[in-house]
């Protein structure tokens, strides 16, 4: 057990009415993720006006999409829990991607503070995470009903958000910063499970 203005103790024995504890040498357990046990959950991730997370080539973006078409492999995700034990209820620790029609796993991943893409990666390589910050790694804070926000373990502060490019029917999904007054609703994301 540890708090920030301590040390990290472990329970050692009950001595003449009294509780020892002794001090961990190194300090506070580095924080890290596992996967929860429980199957990826297959989803479509929306942006706030409707528009489909998909993955094209280098770029994840959101795209209008009818029925039939938000059905193909790049606007397909699963989210996969991880446990974590500094997270509040309605927050989760999580790994977003998409399997093409080649079994190859993208994974959404943080390049820079500001840019996000998809990486082809290993999903057994990421049963456990040791660190406490992952460029594939996410915190997933439920807002309401099927309505989240996805917060980087690398780049505390910075959401996953979308900015609209030069065409006006794609969306980007980047990083971005968010404050608690944020009228800003890019970083509200639409998560429905897949029927």
């Amino acid at each position: 057990m540890a708090s920030k203005d301590s040390s990290a103790i472990t329970f050692a024995a009950v001595f003449d009415n009294s509780f020892y504890f002794n001090e961990l040498e190194n300090g506070y357990d580095e924080d890290s993720f596992k996967i929860n046990g429980q199957p990826p959950m297959p989803c479509w991730i929306q942006s706030y006006d409707r528009k489909f997370l998909v993955v094209k080539n280098t770029e994840c973006i959101f795209e209008d999409r009818n029925l039939g078409e938000r059905k193909q492999h790049d606007s397909s995700f699963r989210i996969q829990v991880y446990r974590n034990t500094e997270l509040q209820q309605q927050t989760k620790a999580v790994m977003l991607y998409s399997v093409d029609q080649d079994e190859k796993v993208m994974v959404v991943c943080c390049r820079t503070d500001t840019e996000v893409c998809p990486e082809a990666m290993n999903l057994a390589d990421l049963q456990n995470i040791k660190d406490s910050g992952h460029k594939a790694m996410f915190f997933m804070t439920n807002l309401k009903n099927d309505t989240y926000m996805f917060e980087s373990t690398l780049h505390k502060g910075k959401f996953l958000s979308f900015e609209p490019s030069q065409d006006s029917c794609l969306h980007k999904l980047i990083l971005h910063p968010y404050e608690v007054d944020d009228t800003d609703h890019t970083i509200n994301m639409i998560v429905s499970k897949e029927k």
